[in-house]
């Protein structure tokens, strides 16, 4: 072999490693600054407020509303919730994330607090952390403090809100406001999906007997922009009672 050639055959092959060498360390780079991109930039945070005022034409002399949810101060301006959620959002099947929505405010925070999480006039309604396993269509796991899935009517915040002014009686009186303990979802198809959880019971952060609830829920989507929902919940609820069992059963 000539030796111009094998010197062109030399420089060819160096060049050829050498474009190789920088591809690699292209994808190298590109690769560590995806695992290097700053935790912060994952955060959703959102924001609420409400503000209310209320006049009882009755004029009660102990200046509150009877059998009233959160609207139960007579003749009062109030600012009735402010939250700050922050968030890292899990979608996909090996995804893990958290929730924490904290409240303050003289209404919704006072009221839907649950028992044996005392941080004065703040109240965390959700706080919970969230991982997707990789099962089949992606199986959604809870643990934590999170809102009930039973009723209709939900407690304001970012991510939804009351359209009247006030809530009905069975919202106050007949469902609980959050849970704490662990929930599983699982879609079964783009039409039905299920969720259990074993809770601690309605609105206890610490449980109040030795025994938890168990509830479920079964959503159905026929067809698009039409839901249905059916739940349900089991499990003592009073106080150093372990079998005394209560039922709840909305549709």
């Amino acid at each position: 072999m000539e030796k111009s050639h094998m010197v062109r055959t030399i420089l060819i092959l160096g060049i050829l490693c050498m474009l190789g060498w920088m591809n690699i360390a292209c994808a190298q780079d590109s690769s560590d600054a995806q695992r290097k991109t700053p935790w912060f930039e994952n955060i959703v945070i959102n924001g609420f407020t409400s503000a209310s005022i209320s006049y009882n034409a009755n004029v009660p002399d102990s200046r509150k509303n009877q059998m009233r949810v959160f609207d139960t101060d007579d003749n009062s301006f109030k600012i009735d919730v402010i939250e700050l959620s922050l968030q890292k959002l899990a979608v996909n099947p090996g995804d893990v994330g958290f929730c924490f929505h904290l409240t303050a405010g003289s209404s919704v925070a006072k009221v839907a607090r649950s028992s044996g999480l005392d941080i004065g006039d703040l109240d965390f309604h959700q706080m919970y952390v969230r991982h997707i396993a990789n099962a089949g269509r992606g199986l959604t796991m809870d643990v934590g403090k999170f809102v009930t899935p039973l009723g209709y009517e939900i407690i304001e915040g970012y991510d939804g809100y009351n359209d009247n002014a006030t809530h009905s009686f069975l919202f106050g009186y007949a469902i609980p406001f959050t849970h704490t303990g662990v929930r599983m979802a699982y879609p079964f198809s783009d039409a039905v999906a299920g969720t259990i959880m074993v809770v601690n019971g309605w609105d206890n952060s610490i449980d109040n007997n030795r025994s938890k609830s168990i509830g479920g829920q079964l959503a159905v989507t026929p067809a698009a922009g039409l839901s249905m929902y059916a739940n349900y919940i089991y499990g003592p609820e009073q106080n150093d009672n372990n079998s005394n069992n209560r039922s709840v059963f909305p549709v």
